[in-house]
């Protein structure tokens, strides 16, 4: 019996084998001379020179290669089957008896921008067809799609009608209770409206209220409905009504072939050979170093859960369980070797292991109530209470929202008072305010002075309420509370205390700092978090939020902690999958100052190398020393960038206008446009008149790629970027002389020769290693490839190329717009020679220490300028497009080559020699495996390019018969469809026979 993802033919990696077989090419039965042994060769030198090392144990460097390529092969399969690496996840584990729940939910995230087809944008796909925040007013389409969908099952077509989608009965009477007395509610009461037809159960956690419109010529009160229901905490999660409209689920299957037990002895490995050490071995100083400890830890703690509770005994045979531990084992192992490439790919790796955790948790759930609260405790700091106030317990709300605004009614009961203050400290003016909480409170409180209900955070987040130069915090809290209390006239004070955004220790200084106001009934403090953002340990899959009281146990208290342990029992989150994963990541919470720490010191970097202002950098206008978020003032000109250079026979005349709220220089591969924090990688929003970044784990090179032309472009120092500004840019930095074009065109490439070796010397002065040092393991391997350049002068040349990408794509769209005699000779231009010489320099140099992503984005723009040559009349420009991308393609081997091969037109294709097409085969397909291409074969099949289609068939059959050098492996087996080479040779035979 064939199990998706279990058993011999799982095509899922074996790390134990590995370590011992011999995969390097074999001289005897002809692999050493074939294409692939070539890129194979190639793959080894590459490395070999980007650690600048003298020699290195081939099996230590092979062992590395393997483990990239299942993370390699994965991702092209993400992009050459048109469907997401979830996607696939998905079908598999809907494909095990009892995974459908499991299946539904994969993927899930709080936070989802919209999916971006940019061919530069190559990164693992953990999609659910959101394009929304789901826990927010913002909620996407997903959500309404499957509410509307789970009410016609149940009840038929919905009529003329409102229909709110609510969490629970108590959330229901919550809404209710606010539109009572409206047309919405036709003439009934709230308890008439719960006990008639218009409150319908959909399923577990998911109920319906079917209202009235609003009548013509009024005021349409259902329009706030979305913020009524983030407000009260009333949204069904996507987690509870994903499941519900998967329906049914099917009894679990049992495999006696299937022994767990040794799944997770291999997840746990043998002292010096196991996964969580290879990713602890990433020096904690790396940018990707914090994310790597803590997923070190998450395996750590999984496997000591699954030992305590017996799970692998008990659920010995489960075929859920096999499916979720092999795959997590297999993306973990991967993991380390992702660390070269940048944060940005390593948090895509990250993300994966996340999402494979949630499987493993949602199949043996060890967690139970218990668990949650001892997890949550420090949210209430029980050891820093005196001995005669009772132990708080923390209860689990919908959200972070519904956690404080419970807490506002709760203070409101406890005090009897509708006024509230805001905290200010000295030295730190007011508190910050969470902006959707800042509304709540203009809308149902009187804010004045002396007030008993004190609201504060323990840190900022995207307040506009802006502090002085200290950064506010747990000290700014003590601080402004001791002030309050020399003011203290006697009546007892309530703190409704946000502590989100918490740094490290800050809740034990609160509270240990006011034990005795607190045993003594003077303070009460209701202390709430948000769990979508810093405890989702980068990646806000977790939901929900959390509130506790901490008082004396007198009435008032007793019938507070009543009344949230009946909205915590009827939300019922805790019995929930997400829930689960909630109580593992909070079981790692120090984990998530590392990783907020980590975020803090790329902002304070990003501020003293980029936005210090100094020269033609620009200057924040906001930053907290001890926060993760800067903003600068949005300028509301317009950056001009000067294209007449790559447009033939153009006027001097034409620009190309960058609204600065559009583009303003940011490179989408590197920071996107997604409010948030606690991210992996830094996101941009738009506050106003501000731009708010929100910063995450990026190296200071990495910065420096996705920033300086930001911080240039924001200073208004300098209004303009072309291909010559690079120039004069570069050949300043690295100290040589200024290219001569006056005479010829470079066509040997002497010049951008010379470029590129000098790229490749500065990262060798720069990371120097005696000559006869040899890497012999892969902790030493490690060290190496993640050593700290400290030159950042090549990022600072990429950062303005792909500045100019973006200029270019501008320029291109406005050019096709205009009435011009040729608009696809757009990049033939005078200047065109600067650019063919800034590329082929960073290209053949190899990019050393730069990022993937940006590599992508480079190679983004040799292909966009290669496109541009390929629609030229002239048959030489046409070849030069092809000749030039396929020596990119084949120096860079990018996960991105498939599309641009699947770009080049199919008539320019048919006129190359088959020399050329040939060339262009290998050097764009020719690193990917024998699945892949033949992904790429179907692919072209489809798309009519028959002319390609003939030239890769003929390089999979001049390669089948050596096999995979790597393996075939990826993180999910569902793809994995070759069980030999004869099976391989067969299909290729079948594409012929389509062909004719």
């Amino acid at each position: 019996m064939h199990i998706p993802g279990v058993g011999g033919n799982s095509g899922y990696y074996n790390t134990q084998q590995t370590q011992h077989q011999n995969t390097q090419p074999n001289p005897a039965n002809g692999t050493g001379s074939t294409p692939q042994a070539d890129h194979l060769a190639q793959k080894m030198e590459s490395l070999r020179q980007q650690l600048n090392v003298g020699s290195i144990d081939s099996n230590t460097l092979l062992q590395e290669l393997q483990r990239h390529s299942r993370h390699d092969r994965t991702l092209e399969q993400d992009g050459l089957n048109m469907r997401s690496y979830s996607d696939r996840r998905r079908i598999e584990l809907e494909a095990i008896p009892g995974g459908e729940h499991v299946a539904a939910q994969y993927g899930l995230s709080v936070s989802r921008s919209k999916d971006m087809n940019s061919p530069a944008l190559h990164h693992l796909r953990a999609n659910t067809g959101s394009d929304g925040i789901y826990q927010t007013g913002d909620s996407g389409n997903l959500p309404e799609k499957v509410s509307a969908e789970l009410f016609r099952r149940k009840f038929g077509t919905q009529g003329n009608l409102a229909y709110v989608h609510v969490n629970s009965p108590h959330s229901a009477r919550s809404i209710l209770n606010l539109y009572q007395g409206t047309p919405h509610m036709a003439g009934l009461t709230t308890e008439q409206f719960m006990q008639s037809e218009r409150f319908q159960k959909l399923g577990e956690n998911v109920y319906t209220l079917i209202m009235d419109k609003t009548p013509k010529g009024q005021t349409n009160l259902l329009e706030a409905m979305p913020r009524t229901l983030t407000d009260e905490g009333a949204r069904p999660t996507m987690y509870d009504m994903m499941a519900e409209f998967k329906g049914a689920v099917r009894p679990r299957q049992q495999d006696p072939s299937i022994n767990n037990q040794a799944l997770i002895h291999q997840l746990r490995g043998t002292p010096g050979n196991s996964v969580s050490q290879r990713l602890r071995e990433i020096p904690n100083q790396h940018s990707t170093g914090p994310l790597a400890h803590t997923a070190a830890e998450l395996i750590d703690n999984l496997v000591t859960m699954l030992d305590a509770r017996g799970s692998g005994q008990q659920l010995r045979h489960d075929v859920l369980l096999a499916n979720g531990l092999q795959a997590l084992t297999d993306v973990a192992d991967s993991l380390p070797s992702l660390a070269k490439d940048g944060t940005a790919i390593f948090a895509t790796g990250y993300h994966a292991l996340l999402e494979e955790l949630q499987v493993c948790l949602s199949a043996a759930r060890p967690y139970d109530v218990n668990d949650f609260r001892q997890a949550a405790s420090p949210l209430v700091a029980p050891d820093q209470l005196p001995p005669s106030v009772p132990t708080p317990e923390v209860h689990l709300m919908s959200s972070g929202t519904s956690a404080l605004t419970t807490a506002l009614r709760a203070a409101r009961h406890l005090t009897g008072s509708n006024q509230i203050e805001y905290l200010a400290a000295p030295g730190y003016n007011d508190t910050p305010i969470y902006p959707d909480l800042e509304k709540h409170l203009q809308k149902n409180f009187q804010v004045s002075g002396n007030a008993p209900i004190i609201v504060a955070s323990l840190g900022d987040d995207s307040s506009p309420r802006l502090g002085s130069s200290k950064g506010w915090d747990g000290n700014a809290v003590i601080a402004g509370m001791r002030e309050r209390f020399k003011a203290h006239n006697g009546t007892p004070l309530t703190l409704v205390l946000d502590a989100t955004m918490e740094n490290r220790g800050d809740m034990d200084k609160v509270v240990g700092s006011f034990g005795r106001e607190i045993a003594a009934g003077q303070l009460r403090i209701l202390s709430c978090t948000s769990y979508q953002k810093q405890t989702g340990l980068g990646n806000p899959k977790a939901t929900g939020g959390g509130i506790g009281l901490i008082s004396v146990n007198d009435k008032p208290a007793r019938q507070i902690r009543a009344s949230l342990a009946n909205i915590e029992q009827g939300l019922n989150r805790l019995g929930g999958n997400d829930t689960q994963l909630l109580t593992h990541m909070l079981i790692s919470r120090e984990r998530a100052f590392d990783i907020k720490e980590r975020a803090v010191a790329t902002a304070q970097t990003a501020q003293q190398m980029l936005f210090s202002g100094t020269g033609v950098l620009g200057k924040f206008a906001h930053h907290q020393p001890n926060s993760s978020i800067a903003s600068f003032t949005k300028d509301n000109s317009q950056y001009t960038f000067f294209t007449d250079s790559m447009k033939q026979g153009a006027k001097r005349g034409l620009q190309v206008k960058c609204p600065i709220d559009g583009v303003f220089g940011l490179c989408p591969q590197h920071v996107e446009m997604r409010e948030g924090s606690g991210y992996t990688q830094t996101t941009a929003s738009l506050k106003g008149d501000q731009i708010r970044l929100a910063f995450g784990q990026e190296s200071p090179a990495e910065l420096t790629e996705a920033l300086q032309l930001v911080s240039i472009l924001q200073s208004g120092k300098m209004n303009q970027w072309n291909a010559e500004s690079i120039v004069h840019m570069a050949t300043t930095l690295l100290d040589i002389p200024k290219p001569d074009f006056s005479t010829q065109a470079d066509k040997d490439h002497r010049l951008g020769n010379a470029l590129a070796q000098k790229l490749i010397d500065i990262d060798r002065e720069a990371n120097p290693l005696p000559p006869k040092a040899q890497i012999q393991n892969s902790a030493e391997l490690r060290q190496r490839e993640l050593a700290n350049a400290n030159d950042f002068r090549i990022h600072s040349i990429v950062s303005g190329v792909m500045g100019l990408g973006i200029s270019t794509y501008l320029a291109n769209h406005q050019a096709n717009k205009m009435p011009l005699a040729n608009p696809h000779t757009a990049m033939q231009g005078t200047n065109r020679r600067e650019l063919d010489y800034l590329l082929y320099g960073l290209v053949h140099s190899g990019m050393p220490h730069v990022s993937m992503n940006s590599k992508l984005a480079i190679m983004d723009v040799q292909a966009t300028v290669c496109a541009d040559d390929m629609k030229s009349h002239d048959p030489a420009i046409r070849r030069q497009g092809l000749e030039t991308l396929a020596d990119a393609g084949a120096r860079l081997q990018l996960s991105s080559n498939p599309e641009y091969f699947f770009n080049i037109p199919e008539p320019v294709f048919n006129e190359a020699d088959d020399e050329m097409k040939q060339h262009l085969v290998q050097s764009m397909l020719g690193h990917m495996e024998a699945h892949s291409q033949l992904l790429v074969a179907e692919r072209l099949y489809l798309q009519g390019q028959h002319v390609k289609l003939q030239s890769v068939l003929r390089g999979i059959e001049a390669n089948a018969a050596q096999g995979p050098l790597l393996g075939d492996s990826t993180y999910s087996n569902r793809d994995q469809q070759l069980a030999s080479n004869s099976r391989l040779q067969l299909q290729v035979a079948r594409f012929f026979n389509k062909l004719g």
